[in-house]
């Protein structure tokens, strides 16, 4: 556990009979605490701001937290968190996004996709008036840090690198072995999850 200490962080649920995985990267920017401190925090700040958006056929089921510089350093949990909403859901394809901002013009931002949107909860490609609000507390809360008394991990994402030609063009692109903070992470519209149609993926 030391300053700089990257970390992979899973969510693990269920939707129809689907896998759900939620999964980014933390980097410990204090030294203090570890992947307990990391995954409690976030269960305790991150998950009730999650379920007031998702239908009740969403069930949370577990959390695993690991320092990807030190194997030793990992937490796992498990437990029952289903979403709050009552009404019928739409296909489990279909998500609430957001994105991941990062200030470097070379890296792609990352994203997050929450399936068991309820129906009705859109109207003319938009979030409702009672999602709206929901969806924006909820951006907001991932964009802060997990902060557990002297420990604070921040946001990071290790994502490609655009490689451009002489016409500016990516030619290609790489995972580098470095982590770039977030930003913040916004709101970014009623989208889908390709892997979940069925068919596709695993």
């Amino acid at each position: 556990m030391a300053v700089g200490d990257p970390y992979s962080l899973k969510m693990s649920g269920n939707l129809l009979n689907q896998t759900l995985i939620t999964q980014c990267h933390y980097m410990n920017a204090t030294g203090i605490g570890g992947a307990e401190e990391l995954g409690t925090t976030f269960i305790s700040t991150v998950i009730p701001f999650i379920t007031p958006v998702v239908v009740d056929e969403v069930t949370f089921t577990d959390i695993e937290v690991i320092n990807l510089n030190d194997a030793s350093d990992f937490y796992v949990e498990t437990f029952s968190i289903k979403g709050e909403r009552t009404g019928e859901c739409m296909g489990p394809f279909d998500a609430w996004g957001f994105k991941k901002n990062v200030a470097r013009p070379d890296r792609k931002p990352g994203g997050y996709r929450f399936g068991g949107v309820e129906v009705g909860a859109v109207v003319n490609g938009t979030a409702n008036g009672f999602y709206a609000p929901r969806l924006a507390s909820l951006a907001n809360v991932l964009s802060n840090n997990m902060i557990s008394g002297g420990a604070a991990f921040v946001l990071v994402v290790q994502s490609t690198r655009c490689i451009k030609g002489t016409d500016g063009k990516c030619t290609g692109s790489f995972y580098p072995t470095d982590y770039v903070v977030v930003n913040n992470v916004t709101y970014d519209g009623f989208t889908t999850q390709n892997t979940r149609k069925f068919g596709v993926g695993v």
